[in-house]
């Protein structure tokens, strides 16, 4: 199954919700300007581009059945990123070189 998201600034607002500390406050930024101000924060200088994340669900990944998902990030028709990850108990997240090429 595709599920697609525009929005670079959107991953990175998520990435930080989904790893704060359970001592941080959640960053929330409820619009484009609120997260670019948000990063300019923390230092970043940035410009707008739209990236899209297309999630499929791996069914071949060793050792685990059907919690497995790859992110492939695009600009245009260009992946410029990706990640393995499975949530949940022993969750981890990984590069797209499958597993067997990461030892």
């Amino acid at each position: 199954m595709k599920r697609c998201l525009a929005g670079l600034c959107l991953l990175l607002m998520l990435l930080t919700a989904c790893t704060a500390r359970p001592s941080q406050t959640p960053v929330t930024a409820k619009d484009d300007a609120a997260r670019r101000a948000w990063l300019e924060q923390q230092g970043w200088q940035t410009e707008e581009q739209t990236v899209t994340r297309c999630t499929y669900t791996v069914t071949n990944y060793p050792g685990r059945t059907g919690d497995v998902q790859v992110n492939l990030y695009l600009c245009g028709d260009v992946i410029v990123g990706g990640d393995i990850m499975a949530l949940g108990e022993n969750g981890f997240q990984a590069s797209l070189l499958y597993p067997a090429e990461n030892t």
